[in-house]
């Protein structure tokens, strides 16, 4: 009782949740529908991001598919950043104990804690894709040639790769489905050594 009354246990079935938290338990669909969207992005992020910086100039339209879809990206980031101050978590506790936390407080520093500082820099490093058109307006006005070297704008847009971790690590999301999904960490352990050697071999290419 106490630990509910502090917020360390969400509110029983019957009884309606904070206003704006979900509840995975109840929106347990559409939360499998995001994790798919979250992880599609992430692997864009991961197999584009080098090529792009590495082959690809900048873009001189906000129009360019590419430049489209890396806001559409930008945008994922961001919304999944916003779900998580809103999205009650099962937390275990120094006893060993899992519990769902539905206080906004407690959810926010679990957050910070955790993912936040990675997420908050997967979404600010968004505003280099930016910087040449800035750069290029401020230039056109002034008659002079952009003294930004925009080669090291697109290195400084790798930072984005560094969300890649979430997947990597995969402990979010495997998490979240060990305890329904039998899952065989051998296996597991074997796909993501191979994965990541894939990666690494693609990102070495590029550089």
């Amino acid at each position: 009782q106490r630990l509910r009354d502090k917020g360390l246990l969400s509110s029983s079935a019957g009884q309606k949740q904070p206003c704006c938290l979900v509840d995975p338990r109840r929106s347990m669909r559409w939360l499998q529908y995001w994790d798919v969207v979250s992880i599609t992005a992430l692997l864009y992020v991961a197999i584009i991001t080098p090529y792009e910086t590495a082959f690809l100039p900048p873009a001189k339209s906000m129009l360019e598919p590419v430049f489209v879809i890396n806001q559409v990206v930008a945008a994922i980031f961001l919304f999944d950043f916003l779900l998580q101050f809103n999205l009650i978590q099962q937390i275990t506790t120094r006893d060993g104990d899992k519990k769902w936390v539905s206080d906004r407080a407690t959810l926010v520093r679990h957050y910070l804690h955790g993912w936040m500082l990675i997420d908050l820099v997967s979404i600010a490093v968004s505003f280099f894709d930016f910087l040449p058109f800035i750069v290029g307006a401020e230039g056109a006005r002034a008659g002079t040639a952009s003294p930004v070297d925009l080669k090291l704008l697109r290195v400084l847009r790798t930072l984005k790769i560094v969300r890649m971790v979430k997947l990597l690590t995969g402990s979010r999301v495997i998490r979240k489905y060990e305890v329904r999904v039998a899952i065989n960490y051998a296996m597991l352990s074997l796909m993501q050594c191979i994965g990541g050697l894939i990666l690494l071999s693609h990102w070495y290419a590029c550089i």
